[in-house]
């Protein structure tokens, strides 16, 4: 599961305030556009609403002056020639009559406005024949007269006195006529709206066409036809012979509308989004930054370097945070240069006192036994010795605390020669042989090359080597081995040091390079050890910037791995070199061994 940071958090936290905001402001469009879509179906029943009743007024008031106009030329028993004469000069355009004609019971014009039509028969028309069947008032259907001129429609109105037919007023009515008489205009574009025929013809689309079209492209009662276009209709039926008004709402406008709202809200909200997460990673980056710096300075002092420090400063929690821990660090640091520092004053204190009295017991030795008159000359000896012995136990202590103390105050120097390396181990180890035989321990020595030149410090190889096999002897019993081997490559010598001991717990692994601290104390009551040898092993090997580990099992056998760098004398490591005198009276191999081995001495009783 990867892990959840601060950065990933911050943008969680946009993503889980802004997802629903989104959600909801889709599921807020989609409502409008429902509302939209209802406030088109209102306002469209209340356009068929005022379009049929404007429509229904404007056909009775064609009714109207048709019923004035034939009971003129019936109550004043007008000549075919007075009422022809009379509809050429009747103005007609308030009621807007084209070819207003008077009709005979029996069908023959008598008399028109195109004078042309007088004496023709309208038997096989459709107000004729409705008119003749008892209906007083007609509305024809839609009636194609050519390509030129479009439709038209009768309005006609029959002149009866007493059941009794005396004529019929008749005229003509265009598409445009309706439309400029009612103002058939919607300022909306997503609706049509005009008049279906009983035929199902249609009369005045919005916006207004001349001419009649096929039904099926506009009285559509589905929510869908071919093609594409989506659209509901209303329809009312306005009283007038089967002729219905219509209001048809197109679906893809009003959609378009909404898409288009749609997209431009979705934009901006992932607009709104990016920026923010861009936001909280720009805020996260500034909260983590300090963060991160806190967390290197804390490992950095984990590990032991007490040099660095966050260096945040402000004034908010975080910069306070950081402070604090500098304070601390800083603390730490003086504390431990305190601590150093009485070590190394304590040490060479000591280190005074224990010379006097390691000379003093050498000089004792040193007596003749003939010349002495003591009568327990050899009990004194064998105390001298003991003595002896425990100054090196001491020294070697004071010594190895000094050099841990110089290392961490930065002020170990070692002496970088360009030797061989594998020469300097086989010697070292092969120095301890006699005191490991004592024990009735063997020590065998393994290597897969006889030389590896590289720079290095001969003492502190020494110093290394021989701790480690003063460790191997302390736990290993009598009878056991120890294995001392050394592999190189090109870039590295690996050294081994394998012994058939106790071993160690593996709980305890980890503490035993750690200073004054041995492995089990349940394990090594018997074995004297002061629990710094190991951890001065480790800053030696550091100081050539090798690396060293150990692995172990409790009963078998511990075995120690050492990893050193081949490489040679930088110019800096030969110009100090070349001015160093050469160092007088340093301390024989031998000499070493006796203090790294004093505990072996009082183990083998030597």
């Amino acid at each position: 599961m990867p892990v959840l940071t601060i950065k990933r958090k911050m943008v969680l936290l946009v993503l889980i305030t802004l997802i629903p905001i989104f959600l909801l402001e889709i599921v807020r469009i989609n409502k409008d556009f429902k509302e939209k879509v209802n406030m088109e179906l209102r306002a469209g029943e209340d356009l068929a609403n005022s379009v049929t009743s404007s429509f229904c007024n404007y056909i009775e008031e064609l009714w109207t002056s048709q019923a004035a106009i034939g009971k003129l030329f019936v109550s004043n028993s007008m000549t075919a020639d007075d009422i022809q004469k009379y509809l050429t000069e009747v103005e007609t355009d308030d009621v807007v009559f084209s070819e207003l004609s008077w009709i005979s019971a029996d069908g023959t014009i008598i008399a028109s406005q195109d004078p042309e039509l007088a004496g023709t028969s309208v038997s096989g028309i459709e107000y004729f024949s409705r008119i003749s069947e008892g209906e007083t008032k007609v509305l024809t259907g839609l009636i194609p007269l050519d390509s030129q001129t479009g439709h038209f429609t009768y309005v006609a109105r029959g002149i009866m006195t007493d059941g009794t037919l005396h004529g019929i007023v008749a005229g003509r009515v265009y598409p445009d006529m309706f439309a400029d008489r009612l103002n058939m205009h919607d300022n909306s574009y997503s609706r049509d709206f005009g008049f279906i025929d009983r035929k199902g013809n249609v009369l005045c689309i919005s916006p207004v066409k001349s001419t009649a079209v096929d039904s099926s492209l506009v009285t559509v009662i589905d929510e869908s036809i071919p093609g594409g276009t989506s659209n509901t209709s209303i329809e009312y039926p306005v009283g007038l012979s089967g002729w219905k008004c219509f209001v048809s709402i197109n679906y893809e406008m009003i959609a378009d509308k909404h898409n288009a709202s749609l997209t431009y809200n979705i934009t901006v909200l992932l607009l709104v989004l990016i920026i923010s997460i861009l936001l909280a990673l720009v805020l996260a980056k500034r909260i983590l930054d300090p963060l991160t710096n806190i967390k290197e300075t804390i490992s950095a002092v984990k590990s032991g370097n007490y040099t660095v420090r966050s260096n945040i400063y402000g004034n908010d929690e975080v910069a306070a945070t950081a402070q604090d821990i500098d304070v601390m660090v800083d603390t730490i640091l003086t504390n431990d240069l305190i601590k150093s520092q009485a070590f190394t004053d304590l040490s060479h204190e000591l280190k005074a006192p224990l010379n006097v009295i390691y000379a003093s017991s050498q000089l004792i030795e040193s007596i003749p036994s003939e010349s002495c008159t003591c009568e327990n000359h050899n009990k004194v000896l064998k105390y001298c010795r003991s003595i002896r012995l425990n100054c090196y136990k001491l020294i070697k202590i004071i010594s190895n605390l000094l050099d841990v103390s110089k290392y961490e105050g930065g002020h170990l120097t070692i002496r970088m020669e360009y030797l061989n390396i594998i020469s300097i181990i086989e010697e070292t180890t092969m120095s301890v042989v006699a005191y490991a035989e004592n024990k009735g321990v063997s020590i065998i020595f393994d290597t897969d090359t006889e030389e590896k030149y590289t720079a290095c410090d001969q003492n502190a190889i020494e110093r290394i080597i021989l701790n480690l096999l003063s460790n191997a002897l302390k736990f290993t019993d009598s009878g056991g081995s120890i294995f001392v081997s050394i592999a190189s490559t090109v870039d590295r010598i690996i050294v081994r040091v394998d012994d058939t001991g106790i071993g160690i717990p593996k709980d305890k692994l980890k503490h035993v390079f750690d200073r004054f601290r041995q492995a089990d104390l349940s394990l090594s009551r018997n074995y004297y050890g002061s629990g710094l040898g190991l951890s001065l092993v480790k800053t030696l090997v550091e100081v050539h910037k090798g690396t060293i580990y150990v692995t172990s099992e409790e009963g078998k056998g511990t075995s120690f791995i050492l990893h050193l760098p081949v490489r040679k004398l930088s110019e800096e490591e030969l110009a100090v070199l070349d001015s160093r005198d050469e160092i007088k009276g340093e301390q024989s191999l031998a000499g070493k061994v006796s203090i790294e081995l004093s505990d072996i001495n009082d183990i083998t009783g030597r």
